[in-house]
């Protein structure tokens, strides 16, 4: 079913305003309740000089559930693919649950992978059984695996960006109005409504977290976003395009932390560190030790991020040759 463009343009605006009016509250619920990332001193990985706090996920989550539970009350958009969305929405909220725990508790990281495991093995066992993810090898088996890789690599990856104010959320818009427009010139209108929901909740998220931040989001928040768009990413469709051309559209869309996690984690194991061990490895931190500011940090890396985007786009959307 075709969506006007005024109800995205209301699906973003929604998310966006929920998200930034609701993000104060959990930033004053995590105050009280002090679920703050202390600072680790001059010479740590940390920026902050002073406990900030956590939850600001939960805005996130809040924001984009509510218009996804909005649209499908209304039946726009998820009329007729209430499975489909549940196969997104529902994994996503439990790792985001997941992310809660650690952030208050904090978690191992087997406890983390497996639940991120979990969350990676329902959603492809639904989009290939659905037939709503593309085959790439022809073999369910093959497909399934490639598909709970990619979802654990990306969710990984946006959880490792979220290292500097604004970094993860700038770029998980980015991405998200990147997939919207490559959905919406698509025909997949579900998917569509999907990602701009994402990014109205990331930019509304960015109003508070933006350098100097008041608020972080936390594995709540990281763990959610970077699920809800490798799974979108895996539901993109390209009728018109070979599996290589939509292949690097994804990837293009995706470079910032994709690229980025590939540094640090070649960069930590030729140091023989663990790469799950935190570290100043990060592209963002290379910049900030060249003098960068962070406010600069951020532009210049979601500004490259924003061109690669575009180039990925411009792969989904143009006819094939």
């Amino acid at each position: 079913m075709r969506l006007p463009y005024l109800h995205y343009l209301l699906a973003f605006a929604a998310s966006l305003v929920i998200v930034v009016v609701a993000t104060p509250f959990f930033r004053s619920l995590a105050l009280t309740r002090d679920i703050v990332d202390a600072p680790d001193g001059p010479d740590g990985r940390k920026q902050q000089h002073q406990p900030m706090p956590y939850l600001g996920g939960l805005a996130i989550v809040l924001g984009f559930t509510l218009v996804v539970l909005g649209g499908a009350a209304l039946r726009v958009p998820l009329n007729g693919n209430g499975w489909l969305a549940a196969g997104v929405v529902l994994p996503a909220l439990g790792l985001a649950l997941i992310g809660l725990l650690d952030d208050i508790r904090g978690l191992g990281i087997r406890s983390r992978f497996t639940a991120q495991s979990l969350a990676a093995i329902v959603t492809a066992t639904i989009s290939i059984s659905l037939g709503t993810s593309v085959s790439l090898f022809g073999n369910r088996s093959v497909d399934a695996l490639v598909t709970i890789f990619w979802v654990i690599g990306i969710t990984n990856a946006i959880n490792l960006l979220d290292n500097m104010d604004g970094l993860a959320s700038g770029s998980v818009a980015i991405s998200a109005l990147a997939f919207f427009v490559i959905a919406a010139f698509n025909g997949q209108y579900l998917v569509a409504a999907l990602s701009v929901a994402l990014a109205g909740a990331c930019l509304g998220f960015l109003w508070h977290n933006w350098s100097p931040a008041t608020i972080y989001m936390g594995d709540s928040g990281a763990l959610f976003l970077g699920f809800l768009l490798a799974v979108i990413a895996v539901r993109l469709h390209f009728p018109h395009h070979s599996h290589a051309s939509a292949l690097t559209a994804r990837l293009l869309v995706l470079a910032l932390p994709i690229v980025d996690t590939s540094i640090v984690v070649v960069s930590r194991l030729r140091r023989g560190v663990s790469p799950f061990q935190g570290a100043r490895d990060h592209l963002s931190h290379r910049l900030a030790r060249r003098g960068f500011s962070t406010r600069r940090t951020v532009a210049t890396l979601l500004a490259a991020a924003s061109v690669l985007a575009a180039i990925g786009v411009y792969i989904g959307t143009a006819p094939s040759t």
